[in-house]
């Protein structure tokens, strides 16, 4: 049984060929601790997305950036924009259009469904169901 915890996790820029000790800090959640977060780059390469998680429940926060706004490349924290900023759904990125994007989420909907968030316009009353979740199947 594993006991120990990892807290402070950060979250690193690798350039591929160069020493580690050149990694350049893109976040870091110093006020919490317990935050983990996985980061990926959208199917266009435009943005990087953020998800962080507290535990294991399948709810996390989903920040993103936005690479245009560092057209000096990576040199530091990265302006990140906190789209969702709770723990209450989960947010699982699918694919994007420009700034649309289809999230797999549990946002009310247990068998979870696919929504899309225009970053243009991210307020949840503009957001737009793709697919409905199943009365009995998980999507």
């Amino acid at each position: 049984t594993e006991t120990s915890t990892n807290l402070h996790q950060k979250l690193y820029y690798h350039l591929l060929g160069t020493p580690q000790s050149q990694d350049v800090l893109c976040a870091e959640f110093p006020d919490e601790p317990k935050w983990m977060s996985g980061a990926e780059v959208s199917d266009d390469g435009r943005y990087v997305l953020l998800s962080i998680r507290e535990g294991c429940d399948p709810v996390n926060r989903l920040w993103y950036c936005d690479l245009n706004d560092v057209p000096q490349g990576i040199t530091g924290l990265l302006p990140w924009v906190k789209l969702i900023d709770n723990f209450d759904a989960e947010y699982e990125y699918v694919t994007n259009e420009e700034t649309v994007f289809t999230f797999k989420t549990n946002l009310d909907a247990p068998q979870y469904r696919l929504i899309n968030i225009d970053f243009a316009q991210p307020s949840i009353s503009q957001w737009k169901e793709l697919i409905p979740q199943h009365d009995k199947d998980v999507i």
